[in-house]
């Protein structure tokens, strides 16, 4: 999925410096360092990173063992459905993946006396695998075997450097069963919803730019309200979805084993597209983008003013077409 690129949130030119007196302790008692991503910055502009996105349509998770969604449910996320049944191996998606957070370092001359923390997952098995990792050291004889992180493709591990569990200078795997411990500062800063499919009874509409109230103008200080559309021919017979409670939090039709949905749309060909492996229909910014479509559902994102608090509304929306 185009929208899915990976983000460097924190770029190699800036550095990352560990100054013992930055450390801090946790809520829970740990010793922590600051994450370099927007440190120092002024809060008006910060980066930030959506987790879980659901404007991302692409799905994960080939390997494994499908979703289970028993602890989302008790959340709200994924009210009324069954633990283990809303996704299955391949077609999990970004609600139910994991957040990956990929390191190329690259230390300095100077001796290092901090000690970065982590903890073994389980001690008695050396699954399940929490890192994959690509590092240089000493060989055999003592010489050092340096890897450029910006041209490791593929975790091939290092080379070990404790005589206690394995030969010094023999290489190590490149997964291992250790866990960084970390936290992270979440803030609600986008918000989302989705309309169910309008049906316009109009076989060759030509639509306008929508109408919001409140207007962009009258919404507080650094918030938004943007919209996404998209379009269909028609749904075949009886297959419209005329409530939104049918739907998932990426507009789909809800399913327990995506992406065979029972919806059926008159014109298969429309929901086949390389940027769209979910097999539905692809989301556009501009509503040009579905003109001549009979059929349109919205997507509503609110964005909200993190350094503020403060949150957009939306009362009305309007799309006019033209015949």
């Amino acid at each position: 999925d185009p929208k899915n690129e990976r983000k460097i949130v924190s770029p190699k030119q800036d550095g990352y410096v560990l100054d013992p007196t930055q450390v801090f302790l946790s809520q829970t008692n740990t010793l922590m360092y600051p994450w370099p991503m927007n440190l120092g910055n002024d809060p008006e502009f910060y980066k930030y990173y959506t987790w879980r996105d659901t404007t991302i349509q692409a799905l994960g998770a080939p390997n494994g063992q499908g979703t289970n969604y028993g602890v989302l449910e008790t959340v709200g996320l994924i009210p009324g459905g069954t633990a283990g049944t809303y996704s299955l191996a391949s077609v999990t998606p970004t609600i139910g993946l994991p957040l990956l957070v990929e390191h190329k370092c690259y230390p300095t001359e100077a001796l290092s006396l901090t000690l970065l923390d982590t903890s073994i997952a389980i001690n008695s098995s050396s699954l399940p695998n929490f890192r994959v990792f690509s590092t240089g050291g000493l060989d055999a004889s003592q010489n050092p075997i340096v890897k450029n992180p910006d041209t490791e493709t593929v975790p091939d591990g290092g080379l070990c450097g404790n005589p206690v569990v394995c030969t010094l200078g023999s290489p190590t795997p490149g997964d291992d069963n250790l866990f960084y411990l970390g936290q992270l500062d979440v803030v609600y800063r986008v918000t989302r919803t989705v309309t169910i499919w309008f049906d316009t009874f109009d076989p060759d509409p030509n639509y306008a730019q929508p109408v919001l109230e409140p207007r962009p103008d009258d919404q507080p200080l650094g918030t938004s309200v943007v919209l996404a559309y998209r379009g269909a021919a028609e749904f075949a017979a009886g297959k419209k979805i005329v409530d939104a409670q049918l739907l998932d939090a990426y507009g789909d039709e809800k399913a327990p084993t995506p992406p065979n949905s029972t919806l059926q749309y008159a014109n298969p060909n429309e929901k086949n597209s390389s940027l769209n492996p979910k097999g539905f229909y692809q989301w556009f910014d501009a509503i040009d983008q579905v003109d001549g479509k009979r059929m349109f559902q919205l997507r509503i994102s609110f964005f909200s003013n993190t350094k503020t608090n403060a949150t957009p509304e939306l009362s009305a929306v309007g799309v006019p077409y033209l015949k």
